[in-house]
């Protein structure tokens, strides 16, 4: 007879596991199969677990037989010795005739991103042999198939950030910046977290985000992130003076929705614990570093340092600026000329010309122009040689 003394397990990332002191629907962290033989001969017992969910990890957790006590009718215990798998996956006892034997199914998960939260069936599989006279012979027996149900609980690591880290300079003109929040999830479940902004006096942030939701990463990953645009506008007007830098005042409070139902409070004693997952608002908050901030420039520096340290730090920009105009420029005059001498009639100022010889032609805006010529009947003229002269004639 096999028989699992808890059917769902409670498993706390980062916590080791519990050996159970009692019989009941949820073990802390672990649970127990006991192992009956009721036949008249010695059985020995090959205990296995397996589970199809797609985030199991054969790694969670570890079989160990526990010690062997006589029976209730003094018949002792079998002699032959435990025998273990890799990593304690498998694990196979001898059971006598009429004594009991328990083996520990414990989880230890790591608190890592790869412990994702949530809900894990899985079966202990239980092969039974019949032993023969010989050690170690025998011959297969049965297969037994006990169900449960391993619950991951949910762990928090999170952050809340804003892009570029140096701030975004703003002046008179150009008072506001476009920046970035960053929310990273390093925990095993979902985040869910409300956006507060502050209203100082002299900064106005606006966001269209009010709640965050940020999934955990991927098995191999160590983090995912989500982003959403922000908004800032200093309300400082001085005309001269030194840089004003204003922090940023965004914070991020979590809310409690995890993946899981947590238990009630006799969830171990009693039957299992699955409720429905409520949004709950918690104190766990995070905000953004102090150093993140707008970065206000006055037009005119108060001191003859700062006036050199701006041209320093704007002097590439400035160049850059005046290349960008002089081939704006370049630019727009040839689009004018295209548009208003794109189709430019040339007329020929002598009636004929021998061959090999000059036709002179004349008309507007033929300089650096090029001149296609022909004649009725589809036949086409060879240019041997054409050049415009900068009178607009050509020779």
């Amino acid at each position: 007879m096999v028989k699992l003394l808890h059917n769902q397990i409670d498993v706390v990332p980062g916590r080791r596991a519990q050996q159970p002191t009692g019989e009941g629907a949820v073990g802390p962290g672990s649970t127990v199969l006991r192992l009956t033989n009721t036949t008249s001969q010695e059985n020995a017992y090959t205990v296995r677990l397996r589970s199809e969910h797609p985030y199991w990890q054969d790694d969670w957790y570890a079989l160990r037989a526990l010690p062997a006590v006589p029976g209730v009718d003094g018949a002792p215990p079998s002699n032959k010795a435990d025998q273990y798998g890799p990593g304690n996956r498998w694990v196979k006892v001898y059971v006598s005739r009429g004594t009991t034997r328990d083996i520990l199914v414990a989880f230890n998960l790591p608190q890592q991103p790869d412990s994702r939260a949530g809900n894990y069936p899985f079966v202990v599989v239980v092969e039974t042999h019949v032993t023969g006279t010989a050690e170690g012979g025998g011959r297969r027996g049965r297969f037994t198939e006990l169900p449960a149900v391993a619950s991951v609980r949910p762990f928090y690591k999170w952050n809340v950030d804003v892009l570029p880290e140096d701030g975004r300079r703003v002046g008179l003109l150009r008072r506001s910046a476009e920046m970035e929040v960053v929310v990273s999830n390093e925990g095993n479940d979902w985040l869910y977290c409300d956006v507060q902004l502050g209203r100082p006096k002299d900064l106005l942030l606006s966001s269209a985000t009010v709640r965050m939701a940020v999934p955990p990463p991927e098995p191999g990953e160590k983090k995912r992130e989500r982003t959403f645009p922000l908004q800032a506008c200093s309300r400082l007007k001085q005309l001269r003076g030194d840089r004003v830098s204003q922090p940023l005042p965004l914070n991020a409070l979590r809310v409690e929705a995890p993946s899981v139902a947590p238990l009630s409070e006799d969830a171990f004693a009693t039957a299992p614990a699955y409720g429905a997952v409520v949004a709950v608002e918690t104190t766990d908050a995070r905000q953004v570093p102090s150093e993140r901030a707008l970065i206000y420039c006055p037009p005119i520096p108060s001191t003859l340092t700062g006036f050199l340290g701006g041209i320093a730090e704007n002097g590439k920009a400035l160049l850059l600026s005046i290349i960008g105009l002089v081939l704006a420029l370049n630019l727009a005059v040839f689009m004018i000329e295209q548009l208003w001498h794109g189709s430019i009639v040339a007329e020929p100022l002598s009636s004929q010309a021998a061959a090999g010889g000059t036709l002179t032609i004349g008309g507007k805006y033929l300089l650096g122009s090029r001149v296609l010529m022909g004649v009725k009947g589809g036949k086409d003229l060879e240019v041997v040689d054409a050049k415009v002269a900068k009178s607009g004639t050509g020779a």
